[in-house]
């Protein structure tokens, strides 16, 4: 499945969509909105400030993808001036404790690598395995070379297994 705010090329129906998404809020064109405003795309200027206005109208509705998206933004340099990875964190954590699984893995990964948090490969592997999707694959296989690392072949095996086990993966891409 692919989210409206990761398209890249959109209908006249979808961009009006987006447009009205302030008035109607849609909050998945909301969100869209948002990261039209954060990347200048469309003819909206590139305004961290505006795209920040707009995510917080989603987030206000508890949209775990606005939380997503937010996350994403802010770990980023050109976002607001430089990036802040333990506010992308405190974002991420809210979307996946509101069930949005590609942010599950996001979070996975940030545990992996000590990204704005204390490395943790036990809260790596929770919020991985949660997740249960194509983004987590590359993180499940860093997590089973650590374990081989460290001899933990029952892990490794039932890493494996879970990965086998995916059906209808696709990587997601903002």
């Amino acid at each position: 499945m692919t989210y409206l705010w990761q398209k890249e090329d959109f209908s006249p129906e979808e961009l009006f969509l987006i447009h009205q998404s302030p008035k109607t809020m849609n909050l998945e064109a909301l969100t869209a909105l948002g990261l039209f405003y954060a990347y200048g795309r469309f003819n909206y200027p590139r305004s961290s400030d505006e795209a920040t206005l707009i995510l917080n109208k989603a987030m206000a509705k508890k949209h775990a993808q606005a939380f997503f998206v937010y996350a994403h933004l802010v770990a980023q340099d050109f976002f607001k001036g430089k990036k802040d990875d333990s506010k992308s964190v405190a974002y991420l954590k809210k979307s996946a404790e509101l069930g949005f699984d590609l942010a599950m893995s996001k979070l996975g990964d940030y545990y992996l690598e000590g990204r704005g948090l204390k490395k943790s490969y036990r809260e790596a592997e929770r919020w991985l395995v949660k997740a249960r999707n194509a983004a987590s694959i590359p993180g499940l296989e860093k997590l089973i070379l650590h374990y081989q690392t460290e001899g933990i072949q029952e892990k490794v095996t039932e890493l494996k297994t879970l990965i086998d086990s995916f059906v209808n993966i696709k990587p997601y891409s903002i």
